[in-house]
Formats: C-alpha cells, structure tokens, sequence
C-alpha cells in the first residue's frame, strides 16, 4: 500500500513538474515573440532554443519562429556562420515535411517555403563558404587597416561578395561610393546600396542613408526627420558614426547653430546623444559635452565634468579642446593655475593649427611673467612674439602686447 502511495505521489508531483515546465515554456515562446517584433533575432532563437529544452521537444510554432528569425540572421550577414546557415535549411526541409497538412497553416507554410528557396542562394558547400568568408575578411583588411589599405581590392572583393546577397558587403559598397574610396563619389549609386541595406535594419545602411537626407545628396531635398530616424535606429544597434552625428545635430540645435533647418529637440535626449557619442571616444562630441557642462547648457554648470571632457577631447586630438584646457590651466578659472600643463596643451593646439592658432598669445605671457611652475625665460617669450608679430603682420592688424 505504502509503494502504491508512494509512486502515486511521484507520478503526481512529475505531472506538477511537467505543467511548471510547460507554462514557463510558453513564457519563453512569448518572449521570442516579443524579441522578434522588435528586429532582436539573436534574442529570439535563445529565447526558443531555451523553450525547447525545457519542453524537451519542438513544435510548429516554435520550429515556424525560429526559421524566420534565423532567416532574418542570414539575411543580414549570410557569410558570418555556416552552422546557422546549414541548421535553418534542416529546419525548412522538416517543417515543408512534417508540417503541410496541419489545418489553417497555409500562409506559415509559404513563408517558410519562401526561407528555403531563398537559402538556396548562399553557399552550400562548406569549403566555399569559409573560402568566400575568408574574401570577406580580406576585404575589410584592404579598407580599413591603415598599413594595408587597398580600396580598389577592397570594391572588387566586396562587390563579388555582395552578389551573393550580404548585406554588410553591400553597406561597404555604399561607404565607399559615399566617400570616393579609390573611386569617384557616387551619392546615388551610394544611396541605392544604403537604401537597400537600411531596409534589412543594417546599421551602416542606414547611417549611410541619414547622412545622404541630411546633407541632401541625391534624395528630393533635406529631409532632417528622415535623417534623426534613421541615425536614431543605427544608434540604437550601437553604431557610432550614429550616435555622433545625432549628438552633432542636437548640439547644432540647442546652441542655436543650424541655420538651414527648424526642428524641435528635447535638450535631455540631445545631451544623452551628445555624451554616448561622447564615451564613446568621439573627441568632437567630448567637447561638445564639455561646453555644455561648462556653459550649463539645459544642464547645471559643473566644472569637474567640463574640464573632464575637455582634457579627453583635447587628448583625443581635438585643437578646440587642447586651446580650451590651455586656458583653463592659464587663466585658472576652473582650475588651479598651472602653466607647465598649459604650455603642453598650447604647444599641441600651436602644432595643429599654426598660424590660425591663438596659442601664441598666452604662451608669450607665460614665459614673460613665469611663474606657477614655470620660470621667466625672455628668449623664448621672444621666440613666441615673433610668431604673433608675424601673424599679425600677414593680416595687416596692429598688435597689442
């Protein structure tokens, strides 16, 4: 009797378990779903991958979502993994199988014929899809390592590649007919690349095509929106050159500087723009973040912060901001006076700029009064005098020592 109990309370608390794994599957499933309507595929094939473990088993409609979801995978980069490539066309080939006759399932059964018919255009041997792979690779050495750079390769590689229907091939087809990269600029030869690639939700595609709207290179005529959306969705895929030029165009319109164009900005997503654009390393946009802080632009002003993004800016190379910190180190109104540390960032914006540089000027008056770390050194403010003479000199003004 005891046994009997027993295995009638194992049998019960499995079917508990069973129902627990099944009603958490469905969460799964739903959150695939959730992940697909928003373009998030890799979500969506871990999402059901972790629903079929848990089921122990696939179904229809899981099979269905991952196919699409896995299609839309290579479509985007049909060259970056073979495995996924050779797992939906076993996936298409059971579903058109096992699945025609289910009731009320024609339309699903289209679409999926429709991803194997269209995997039928990459590769299906595994020795020329890594070979083609390999092209890739070379490729994006030929156009963008300093030491290798060979953009008529690089046209000619991605061009072969493109063919086969990769879409990040044809994203660096429009870069490089945007640009003029070994050939003559080609804005809607460009705009057709980027067009097509910025459907696929490719964030160089569509980078490409907000550049091309905002600047009104072979499109009817500017159309800011339709560049802010566009920069706006590769922004969101984490594309830099994005997320710059969105921090660009605010910056432009909360300090008033457009000109060409009305929009209303938020100043709070402006800013957030301009400070991942910021972090992200761009020094344009770190000083943009400092004069904001500085200014106390739509922001309290704080000092630690504006000298911060100064100093990166200027280290990242940015004149603007080397002529800034100097400044701040000279006049000491942020800062502590230190003119060891302004001569380093006068002397770097002098070496940028040259005679449109305003360095000269502060760096004759350190080395005239001394002081704060450095010693009075005559000739050397002579040396600096000279420049500023001469600077003068060629623009026929009168200067004021």
């Amino acid at each position: 009797m005891k046994k009997i109990i027993l295995l009638t309370l194992i049998l019960i608390a499995s079917s508990q378990f069973a129902i627990a794994q099944q009603a958490i599957a469905k969460i799964k499933y739903e959150e695939a779903e959730e992940a697909f309507s928003t373009n998030d595929f890799k979500t969506t094939v871990l999402k059901l991958d972790e629903a079929e473990t848990l089921l122990k088993a696939t179904n229809p409609r899981i099979m269905y979502l991952k196919i699409l979801a896995q299609s839309k995978i290579i479509e985007k980069a049909p060259l970056n993994d073979y495995k996924i490539l050779e797992n939906t066309r076993q996936l298409c080939a059971k579903y058109l199988k096992e699945y025609e006759s289910i009731p009320n399932n024609e339309d699903k059964y289209r679409d999926v014929y429709k991803a194997s018919e269209a995997l039928k255009a990459y590769p299906e041997s595994k020795v020329i899809f890594f070979s083609i792979k390999q092209l890739k690779k070379q490729a994006n050495t030929y156009m963008y390592v300093k030491d290798s750079l060979d953009y008529p390769k690089a046209l000619k590689i991605y061009t072969e590649i493109a063919e086969l229907g990769d879409i990040q091939a044809k994203a660096e087809l429009g870069r490089i007919y945007s640009n003029g990269f070994g050939v003559e600029i080609d804005y809607c030869k460009a705009a057709s690349y980027f067009k097509e690639t910025a459907d696929k939700a490719d964030a160089v595609g569509q980078n490409g095509l907000g550049t091309l709207y905002k600047n009104g290179y072979c499109v009817q005529s500017k159309d800011i929106a339709k560049a802010i959306l566009l920069f706006e969705l590769a922004a969101e895929q984490g594309n830099e050159e994005a997320i710059y030029n969105l921090g660009d165009i605010y910056t432009s319109h909360l300090k008033g500087l457009s000109g060409w164009v009305k929009i209303e900005v938020d100043p709070t997503k402006a800013i957030n723009f301009i400070r991942l654009s910021a972090e992200s390393g761009n020094a344009e946009s770190q000083f943009y973040l400092a004069a904001i802080y500085d200014q106390g632009l739509y922001v309290p002003k704080n000092s630690t912060e504006a000298i911060k993004n100064f100093q990166y800016s200027a280290d990242n190379g940015n004149s603007k901001a080397q002529l800034s910190v100097g400044y701040i180190y000279y006049s000491g109104l942020i800062a502590n006076k230190d003119y060891v540390k302004a001569i380093k960032y006068f002397r770097l914006n002098y070496e940028k700029e040259k005679e449109n540089s305003k360095a000269p000027d502060w760096l004759y008056h350190i080395y005239k009064e001394g002081g704060f770390g450095i010693i009075k050194d005559k000739e050397e403010a002579k040396i600096w005098l000279d420049i500023i003479t001469i600077y003068y000199a060629k623009r026929g003004m009168k200067m004021i020592k």
